[in-house]
């Protein structure tokens, strides 16, 4: 049985952040790895990136996994930056084709293969979540703090 815990509402991440950098990724099954490595070289040797290698590990996988295919949908964008001292990270994927549903973090059966990374994300994070941009992209993000 799967427990699902109330949906997320929409939400923004805190708007007074420092750009540490951006990354557009081409969305196949190798942007995950890609978008790790490329999050070490950002962040070296700071006590955050293994956390954060982890959330963008999960985010990544959901950008590439999720959204419908199509013309103009090739492509997702890592960006990671400060506040003050905690990390942003999100990932803009190319939302869906219909109705915006919000991802919830949810309990997934124990035998259950999949199903798990939002609630990583989760139990990671500072703080979490999505909502749509103007231009309909799906922008999903987390806080890791050093407290």
């Amino acid at each position: 049985m799967t427990e699902t815990p109330e949906a997320v509402e929409e939400s923004r991440p805190p708007e007074e952040s420092t750009l540490i950098a951006e990354l557009r990724l081409y969305r196949n099954p190798r942007a995950v790895a890609r978008g790790r490595h490329v999050l070490a070289g950002w962040l070296s040797d700071d006590p955050l990136l293994f956390d954060a290698q982890q959330i963008v590990s999960e985010l990544l996988t959901n950008a590439v996994i999720h959204p419908e295919n199509g013309l103009g949908r090739e492509s997702i964008v890592l960006r990671a930056s400060w506040l003050d001292t905690d990390l942003l990270l999100e990932v803009i994927d190319p939302g869906p084709l219909r109705r915006f549903s919000i991802p919830n973090a949810r309990m997934p059966a124990i035998e259950a293969e999949s199903g798990r990374g939002l609630g990583i994300v989760r139990d990671y994070a500072r703080a979490w979540g999505t909502f749509v941009t103007e231009s309909g992209k799906r922008n999903v993000w987390a806080v890791l703090s050093r407290s």
